[in-house]
């Protein structure tokens, strides 16, 4: 384990060894201190004495209350998909996390061509362009602005915030947070002291709930889950989620191939493989290998939006030939990310494991998304943009 894995393990409350818990005491009053300057923070906002922005169109708005690692990604996909399929146009707006645009904003994609990179625009945001061709994607920290910038430019009936559910200066009119069923609070405590950025009692802020299941879930646990959530916020509908693999896409000199690129998943039971990631919660990658039966020989671990070096992808090539696998499995989210890398024509192939967010009883949570778009938007915006 990597010591950035061992810090994490740490925080989340999975490693439970005497250090660890020590760690977790010395940081649990740091971790009030950042809920007490959140409240203090958001009490303007609450007292109606700060306004929030509001823009000419409706914001939903997907997120989450920990650090990410729950698929909000893959569900602003999903979910992007089916409301374009009821006739509603969609711009995108998020972040750029990890992007050199992520301060100064700028349009990913005009919903024809892809015009930036993943270097500029952050590894997410390229899934997200890649994934919906005809819709624009815009990043930049400041939302109002981009959010302002998507209605000048591309005219949309409605925006989508990625990851912008402590984004508080823009008013949102339907927020969906997800949360993973296995540990959906983390250890319970915000950071540093765990992974959460907002406590569990703000739950409450949402308008729906995505669970993001295992594939094989166990029903007394999915059910304690679902109890413990009703807890604090019980009259919040819940929906669930599944990742399901779809295809897998080779890669070459950091490129995906243009001829005969895709391979059923089926393709890997039985293939000795090895698989390297930077990805939130990487057990679910790893589990979905083994599911697909595949025999993992060689297994490599990188923080979340981890910028690969050339060197670095050396190194998993040549540990995974003396390992003895036939092929190099790694995520969509990574492939991104290996973009920019001139990468060699090795002699094992490296592909990336194409999934999709299956969401179940999609068309309830798009009927309370319209509903609550015609009672609660306010077409009247704000003027304060600053």
């Amino acid at each position: 384990m990597s010591g950035y894995d061992g810090l994490k393990a740490t925080i989340s409350g999975e490693r439970q060894d005497v250090t660890a818990v020590a760690i977790r005491a010395l940081l649990v009053p740091l971790a009030a201190i950042h809920r007490a300057g959140l409240e203090i923070y958001l009490a303007p906002y609450r007292w109606g004495i700060r306004k929030q922005c509001r823009i000419k169109c409706p914001v939903i708005c997907v997120g989450n209350l920990s650090s990410g690692g729950t698929g909000k990604t893959p569900f602003t996909i999903a979910l992007s998909e089916s409301l374009m399929k009821i006739g509603f146009s969609i711009a995108v707006l998020m972040r750029g996390y990890g992007g050199s645009l992520e301060k100064s904003g700028g349009v990913v994609s005009d919903g024809e061509r892809i015009v930036l990179s993943a270097a500029e625009s952050g590894d997410e945001a390229q899934e997200i362009a890649r994934s919906l061709k005809d819709t624009p994607v815009i990043v930049g920290k400041d939302r109002r602005l981009t959010g302002c910038l998507a209605l000048e430019r591309f005219h949309p009936d409605l925006v989508i915030l990625d990851d912008g559910m402590q984004f508080w200066q823009l008013h949102q009119d339907f927020r969906i947070v997800m949360l993973d069923s296995e540990r959906p609070f983390e250890n319970g405590w915000m950071l540093p002291a765990g992974l959460l950025r907002e406590p569990p009692s703000h739950l409450k802020r949402a308008d729906a709930i995505v669970m993001v299941k295992k594939e094989q879930p166990e029903p007394a646990h999915q059910e304690k889950i679902k109890k413990m959530i009703e807890r604090v916020a019980d009259s919040i509908p819940i929906f669930y989620a599944r990742f399901e693999p779809q295809s897998l896409v080779a890669l070459e000199h950091g490129r995906e191939h243009k001829i005969n690129d895709e391979r059923p998943v089926e393709w890997l039971k039985g293939k000795r493989i090895s698989a390297f990631c930077g990805i939130g919660r990487p057990s679910r990658f790893y589990q979905t290998l083994q599911n697909l039966g595949a025999i993992i020989e060689g297994w490599t671990q990188f923080p979340d939006h981890h910028p690969y070096s050339h060197k670095e992808v050396h190194q998993i090539v040549r540990r995974s030939q003396s390992a003895g696998a036939e092929v190099i499995v790694t995520t969509m989210k990574d492939q991104a990310r290996l973009q920019s890398l001139p990468l060699k024509n090795w002699d094992i192939p490296i592909v990336a494991l194409s999934t999709r967010l299956i969401v179940e009883k999609m068309d309830e949570l798009l009927e309370m998304i319209t509903t609550s778009m015609k009672v609660n938007h306010n077409i009247a915006a704000s003027g304060d943009i600053g």
